[in-house]
C-alpha cells in the first residue's frame, strides 16, 4: 500500500525534491522543499516577522498574483535597484524555505526579460500561495554612498 496519506493505490510515490524512491508525501508538500529568495523593503521585516516568518502575496505581476522568487543573486540586484528607485538606503533579501508544488496548479515560472541590472534577465517564480513559502533568514545591506 501507498505511505501517501489518503492514497489507496499499490505503488510507490517518488519525490524529485527528498529523493525519496518510496515516499510518505507528494513532491509538493515535501518538507525538504527548495531555497529561493525575495527581496523587500527593510521596513516590511517588523510585519514579516510578526506573522511568524511568512510573506504576503502581491496581488499582480508579470506571471499573476503570489509571492515572487528568484535566486540570491537576482533578489539582490532588485533589491538595489528598488532602493535606489526609493532613495532607501536599506533594503533587505530573504531567504525562504519554499514548496513549490505542482507548476501552473501552485507556482508559475518564468524568465524575466533583462532587468535591475540583469542583461540576460533573470528566472522567477511565482507562488500562488503564500503559505507554501518560509523566511528562514534575514539579509540586510546597505547601498553605498
Amino acid at each position: 500500500m501507498c505511505k501517501v496519506n489518503h492514497c489507496k493505490k499499490k505503488h510507490k510515490h517518488y519525490c524529485s525534491l527528498c529523493k525519496n524512491k518510496d515516499s510518505h508525501h507528494f513532491a509538493r508538500k515535501c518538507p525538504k522543499g527548495i531555497i529561493l529568495y525575495h527581496a523587500t523593503r527593510r521596513t516590511f521585516v517588523k510585519s514579516i516577522k510578526s506573522s511568524r516568518n511568512k510573506l504576503k502575496a502581491s496581488p499582480n505581476g508579470r506571471l499573476g498574483p503570489g509571492v515572487y522568487l528568484t535566486n540570491r543573486y537576482a533578489a539582490k540586484k532588485i533589491a538595489i535597484m528598488r532602493a535606489k528607485e526609493m532613495n532607501a538606503p536599506h533594503f533587505v533579501v530573504l531567504k525562504c524555505l519554499v514548496c513549490l508544488g505542482q507548476p501552473e496548479i501552485d507556482y508559475s515560472q518564468g524568465h524575466h526579460p533583462p532587468w535591475a541590472g540583469l542583461p540576460n534577465g533573470l528566472n522567477e517564480y511565482c507562488l500562488k500561495d503564500a503559505s507554501r513559502c518560509k523566511v528562514l533568514d534575514y539579509h540586510f545591506y546597505r547601498l553605498k554612498k
